[in-house]
């Protein structure tokens, strides 16, 4: 692919410097020689100008892009705010960015890389949070499993938190739980989560999402504090488009 650009480049200097050769659609066939003129950028073509392949990048490669707006509810105030979630995935890799307007939430940037061996998902991400406030930034590492059937599809999530802060241990997050695919373009789910962290937080979490065609989709959770230390409730509204 790499390979493909840079004779690109050769050919656009090429034009440049040498005023009798013209290549209008940078294909590397002079125009008086092309047979197959305004030929796509994506084109690999034989030496009359015309195609033998097209590079075909959207069965490789994706962005997804979710707008979110979340409400949390604390013992004493409530605090609402917008998400910023994008994704961009080449093969088995994928660039994540989560951006929000919460000074309470970190900005959180990894890499990640899938592996789908038979009935197995797994999912490995290395990333770092970046406060919004005056701290250090944080890194971690997580490691997400799916067990798919044709009944429902069983997930474990692992992270592990290194806190650069000096009066703040490390610290991990585990959350287990189920999802169905309730009709073909509906699907829920039901999980646990424990913190680890000093206020050893704990959660009950309901998914549900609709997938409005192949592009659109909404989706919804909530999150149950089911200690004193956690946060009381926290509703998420989002809706995505993936291409």
């Amino acid at each position: 692919m790499r390979k493909h650009y840079f004779f690109l480049g050769l050919i656009f200097l090429f034009n440049l410097l040498n005023a009798n050769f013209i290549d209008s659609d940078l294909d590397g066939v002079e125009d008086s020689k092309d047979l197959c003129p305004n030929s796509k950028i994506t084109d690999i073509v034989d030496k009359n100008g015309c195609v033998i392949e097209t590079l075909n990048f959207k069965e490789k490669s994706h962005i997804d892009i979710l707008l979110g707006y979340s409400i949390k509810e604390y013992s004493d105030y409530t605090s609402k705010y917008a998400n910023l979630y994008f994704t961009y995935s080449y093969k088995d890799y994928a660039f994540n960015l989560y951006l929000t307007e919460n000074k309470e939430d970190d900005i959180e940037s990894s890499i990640s890389y899938t592996l789908d061996k038979n009935n197995l998902v797994y999912i490995f991400t290395l990333g770092v949070y970046i406060p919004t406030s005056s701290e250090k930034s944080d890194f971690f590492t997580r490691l997400n499993l799916t067990y798919l059937n044709n009944c429902c599809n069983l997930f474990l999530n692992l992270e592990y938190d290194f806190l650069r802060d000096s009066d703040t241990k490390n610290g991990y997050i585990v959350s287990f739980g189920i999802g169905k695919n309730l009709t073909n373009s509906i699907y829920s789910s039901i999980s646990y989560r424990y913190l680890s962290f000093s206020s050893n937080e704990k959660y009950l979490s309901f998914t549900l999402s609709y997938d409005i065609d192949s592009n659109w989709y909404i989706s919804s959770s909530l999150d149950i504090g089911l200690n004193s230390s956690s946060t009381k409730r926290v509703v998420n509204f989002n809706i995505g488009y993936s291409y």
